[in-house]
């Protein structure tokens, strides 16, 4: 197999896993009732804010403010400096804005 075909089928693999991963957490959320760990499942899955206030029914704004708590408490957690750790802020907009604090 060519280093071209072998790329294709590797990126065919990875966008069905990506699938199937989504399909799963959406599977999950279905079944729990807090919205922040809806909100936490369906970040990691690698929705985007705005497709995430779609699926919980709730506004952009509050998805986005919700994962920078969470970021921000991941990060205490684990003992890391807040200056260091890179984390989504709030937007307003659709799209997520990372800043360093």
């Amino acid at each position: 197999m060519s280093g071209k075909n072998t790329d294709k089928l590797i990126t065919n693999i990875s966008n069905k896993l990506d699938t199937l991963i989504r399909i799963s957490a959406l599977n999950l959320v279905n079944n729990i009732t807090l919205q922040r760990e809806k909100i936490s499942i369906l970040d990691e899955a690698g929705f985007t804010p705005k497709q995430i206030a779609e699926i919980v029914g709730t506004s952009n704004a509050s998805v986005s403010q919700t994962l920078y708590t969470i970021k921000k408490e991941r990060a205490a957690k684990e003992g890391k400096e807040p200056s260091k750790e890179v984390i989504s802020k709030p937007a307003s907009g659709d799209e997520k804005k990372e800043v360093t604090i």
